[in-house]
């Protein structure tokens, strides 16, 4: 959660006690809050807005963090969730997951790519940080949708380096299929607790060393062509 000043906690704490007082005592238990500063407002939109194509479902999908309500301190927009485990990227970090965990928690993150992309939505952020896991029965949830999008932009770059597609990297066009690359880099890394591509290196570095790696399949290409015509005769 941000720092925030005095006033905008006292604020806060009053906004809340309001919020809960509101709420029936068996309608929920244990929530989570997330306060935004005022200059990302616009991706909290971009978040609601998704939450909300969600719940036209008829259910929400288990693998997604259930978005409970949100509202406004100071400027400051709060999202209110339900309370679910804890960070899988923390989580990995100090526990190694056996085969058993990490099928389940893998599973868990694809089904909640499916049922995104089912409705037309792109997550562009997948890694560790954002997925939540309970080490008690192993399931995991997807959240943070700030940067989920809809629309396809060529050149745009988004999420976080480590977990970014070729495509994106490159400024290529992109595709739902940026997430599945995100999701096979987070897979890996809760397998083995280590990252699938370096952290420090630079993103002209990994440009580089793609467009490398495509020059010599090109190259190799071009040879099997010329090997093939070579190998022809003449009619």
């Amino acid at each position: 959660m941000p720092s925030t000043n005095t006033n905008d906690n006292s604020a806060l704490k009053q906004q809340w006690e309001t919020w809960a007082n509101s709420l029936s005592p068996e309608s929920v238990d244990c929530v989570a809050i997330k306060v935004v500063k005022p200059r990302h407002a616009g991706t909290v939109r971009d978040e609601l807005a998704v939450h909300r194509q969600l719940g036209d479902l008829e259910t929400v999908p288990a693998q997604i963090a259930r978005l409970i309500d949100s509202f406004v301190v100071n400027d400051h927009p709060c999202l209110v969730s339900e309370m679910f485990g804890e960070e899988l990227g923390a989580f990995v970090d100090e526990w190694e997951l056996d085969t058993g965990e990490a099928r389940q928690t893998s599973r868990d993150i694809l089904l909640g790519l499916k049922a995104l992309h089912d409705v037309g939505i792109t997550h562009t952020d997948l890694k560790p940080a954002n997925v939540l896991y309970s080490p008690k029965d192993h399931h995991a949830k997807l959240i943070d949708f700030s940067t989920a999008t809809t629309t396809f932009r060529k050149g745009r770059h988004f999420g976080t380096r480590e977990y970014r597609a070729p495509e994106v990297l490159l400024g290529s066009t992109w595709d739902p299929g940026v997430d599945v690359w995100s999701a096979a880099c987070t897979i890996y890394e809760i397998v083995t607790g280590d990252l699938l591509f370096n952290a420090h290196r630079k993103a002209r570095e990994v440009r580089h060393w793609l467009w490398k790696k495509a020059q010599r399949q090109f190259d190799a290409y071009r040879q099997v062509r010329a090997n093939a015509r070579k190998a022809t005769p003449d009619s």
